[in-house]
């Protein structure tokens, strides 16, 4: 059976020297945007390529980062609720006696399941624009770059020699910048929805928003998570009420992790019997508190 591979790489807004260019000037999606239904399966296995803006910091990170695996992570929630563009997962929370060993996770009540390795696929080449990073894998079989300096609408080419993974081959093109056009205006409060608005630029993109409830502790499993998804010519994302109450209920601690709204095209091959999957995305994450308003917010 086939086990999807991510593969992402994400270049902002803030890491770039230039005005964002045209999305017309932009070269051509690998693929199209697709269905207008929202697109929020998850990749068992994951190779990225990342960069992060914090809003209102000017803090901005643009690194490569790989993590292959043939089998899907033990999932830690499950689907609460569905509607519209939008999904709210729970924590799953169970009872293990004795404890898991440590390369296991508690699944069911008294229930462990072996978490599957990371894989080698060698020396990994991630060429942005006319710059290529070549990473290798470390102790734990990750990939980790140096910081990169990509550029809106660069070319994004994509080679793993293959090792235990098999070889691939990818190439895309980033996306121009995401910009949220009502941020002053986002918050937590209860018996209201929440609405996401940006401005469309990029008729072969996606856009995803992901809200996560603070988990009282860092390294904590997040009692809640909302998921949405939408093609980036529909230019905003409604949360409803019900969706947005159970998910402010689960706020403990308050400190709250961050929201993030990211624009990403995506192009896929397979390697042998394994899909793997390039996703190019420019990430904002913003920090929503209930009762707030959605101003920027210092890190957590």
């Amino acid at each position: 059976m086939r086990s999807p591979v991510l593969l992402t790489v994400i270049a902002l807004s803030t890491a770039c020297d230039d005005a964002a260019p045209p999305a017309d000037s932009c070269p051509a999606p690998t693929i199209e945007a697709g269905d207008p239904s929202p697109q929020l399966a998850s990749a068992p296995a994951a190779v990225r390529v990342g960069a992060s803006t914090y809003s209102g910091q000017g803090l901005t990170t643009t690194r490569a980062r790989a993590e292959l695996r043939f089998e899907p992570l033990p999932a830690l929630h499950v689907v609460d609720s569905e509607e519209g563009a939008c999904r709210r997962l729970a924590a799953a929370i169970y009872h293990c006696q004795p404890a898991c060993p440590s390369d296991a996770l508690c699944t069911g009540e008294n229930l462990c399941t072996t978490v599957g390795l990371a894989r080698s696929a060698g020396a990994l080449t991630v060429t942005v624009g006319d710059d290529p990073a070549v990473l290798q894998p470390d102790a734990t079989l990750r990939y980790q770059s140096d910081e990169l300096a990509p550029a809106a609408c660069s070319s994004v080419d994509v080679t793993a020699a293959g090792d235990d993974f098999p070889p691939f081959a990818l190439e895309s093109a980033l996306v121009p910048p995401v910009e949220i056009t009502n941020l002053a205006e986002l918050g937590y409060f209860a018996g209201e929805g929440l609405t996401v608005r940006w401005q469309p630029a990029d008729p072969g993109a996606r856009v995803r928003i992901t809200f996560r409830a603070d988990s009282a502790s860092h390294g904590a499993v997040y009692p809640s998570i909302i998921e949405c998804d939408a093609r980036d010519d529909a230019g905003e994302i409604d949360v409803p009420v019900s969706m947005m109450d159970a998910h402010i209920a689960e706020f403990g601690c308050g400190l709250c992790p961050s929201t993030s709204v990211t624009r990403y095209r995506r192009a896929i091959t397979v390697a042998d019997e394994t899909e793997v999957e390039l996703v190019t995305e420019d990430e904002q994450l913003i920090f929503l508190y209930p009762g707030g308003v959605g101003v920027p917010r210092g890190l957590p």
